[in-house]
């Protein structure tokens, strides 16, 4: 008896198929890819408009405001009510520096709690020190 061999199955698949699937793979990939990309951006694009959207409404809301201010300091009608040209108001001249920086002092020194301000030749005294504590007796 004489044994044969059993001939192979072939399972094998042939390269040329796995290269067609492979790219099939890579083109599905990147429709995903640009698909999602897109969206994105859309919603970029989205979130951007609205929010200059919004700064335009703050800001209009911000002159509308200032120029009831303006028209409520001039005892006049608003510009919007009225189709006049704005009245131009004086301006308070500006005060002096020395005042300014004096009343910014002022307000500093109340708002820090400085009841004194210190001079160049003042010495702070140190809660720690001592009466013959001098750090500089060598130095004499």
């Amino acid at each position: 008896m004489m044994q044969t061999k059993p001939e192979k199955v072939r399972t094998e698949v042939p390269l040329k198929t796995l290269w067609k699937w492979t790219g099939v793979s890579a083109v599905i990939h990147a429709l995903i890819i640009a698909l999602l990309c897109g969206f994105s951006y859309w919603g970029h694009q989205q979130r951007e408009a609205a929010s200059k959207a919004k700064a335009a409404a703050d800001e209009a809301a911000l002159k509308k405001k200032e120029a009831e201010d303006a028209a409520k300091a001039t005892n006049a009608p608003p510009a919007a009510a009225t189709n006049a040209a704005p009245v131009k108001t004086a301006v308070a001249p500006p005060p002096d520096a020395a005042t300014e920086s004096s009343n910014r002092q002022a307000q500093a020194e109340k708002v820090l709690g400085i009841d004194k301000v210190a001079k160049p030749g003042d010495i702070p005294k140190s809660p720690f020190s001592t009466k013959g504590d001098d750090l500089l007796k060598d130095l004499k």
